[in-house]
């Protein structure tokens, strides 16, 4: 890797790493847009590095998962209970949406873009407009006992390791739909988000279909060693020097700002 390609790894990383810290939304949505973006310019081929790049952003983000997961758990804000009986599903989706991400092809990720950012946009009204205990909404209210549980949590996971998501908006929202205390939200989401993860980053070990580098310049298996470095470290550090900061107002701005992106960066890959 030359150092322009390098500062801007850690610059996408560091940006990412802030992104969780103040509203919790996955660092992976944010830098596979922005490489997939950029990569013209570093003169790379982004449908022949669509696998590599959705795995090794993805991968990236386990370091700062588990820090935030363990503060969580260290302030009690998890429903034990309810992460228990989510977290085979997402484990599995992990590594089955791994496989198939494997197999997937440029315009498949292009239309699974538009659903992650449909679920941004509704993560964000649910974060300020919460539904109340008796709404009809609440549809996964009894999830959690029901034997539904594991194919539902199992195709979240596998959609959203396919989307370039490790899982915790589209668990955030259905969360919110479940009988779950609102403050505990985004500690059972960010315990799942990292299981996926996890599962995820041992099926991208051992991908179900070879790519062009695959064996060459420091992969292992679809995650390029030195690129998943780089964005782990520049997101740990500046998740962790931005943590707990800002107040109501600068998280509903930088909410707002994220989805705007996300909305700007699918139509610049679809135009593309």
């Amino acid at each position: 890797m030359d150092i322009q390609f390098v500062v801007f790894l850690l610059i996408c990383g560091a940006f990412s790493g802030v992104l969780f810290a103040t509203v919790k939304m996955g660092s992976a949505l944010f830098i596979v847009p922005t490489v997939l973006l950029f990569m013209p310019v570093f003169q790379l081929p982004p449908p022949a590095l669509i696998v590599p790049v959705i795995a090794t952003a993805i991968t990236s983000m386990a370091p700062m998962l588990l820090v935030d997961w363990l503060h969580d758990m260290k302030t009690q804000q998890i429903d034990s209970q309810s992460l228990i009986a989510f977290a085979p599903g997402a484990a599995m989706g992990g590594v089955i949406g791994a496989q198939i991400v494997s197999l997937m092809t440029l315009a498949t990720f292009e239309l699974l873009l538009v659903l992650l950012v449909l679920m941004a946009m509704i993560n964000v009204f649910l974060l300020y407009r919460p539904f109340d205990e008796l709404s009809k909404w609440r549809c996964f209210s009894q999830l959690s006992q029901s034997a539904f549980r594991l194919p539902i949590t199992l195709l979240i996971g596998c959609v959203s390791v396919m989307s370039a998501s490790s899982g915790k908006l589209f668990y955030s929202v259905m969360l919110q739909m479940h009988t779950i205390k609102k403050e505990q939200v985004s500690g059972v989401s960010t315990g799942l988000a990292l299981f996926v993860v996890v599962a995820a980053m041992v099926g991208f070990s051992f991908p179900a279909k070879a790519f062009a580098l695959s064996g060459t310049h420091y992969f292992v298996g679809a995650v390029h060693l030195p690129t998943c470095l780089a964005l782990a470290i520049s997101q740990l550090a500046t998740y962790l020097l931005c943590r707990n900061k800002g107040n109501a107002l600068d998280k509903g701005v930088v909410h707002v700002s994220a989805v705007i992106f996300l909305v700007i960066a699918a139509l610049r890959i679809w135009m593309n």
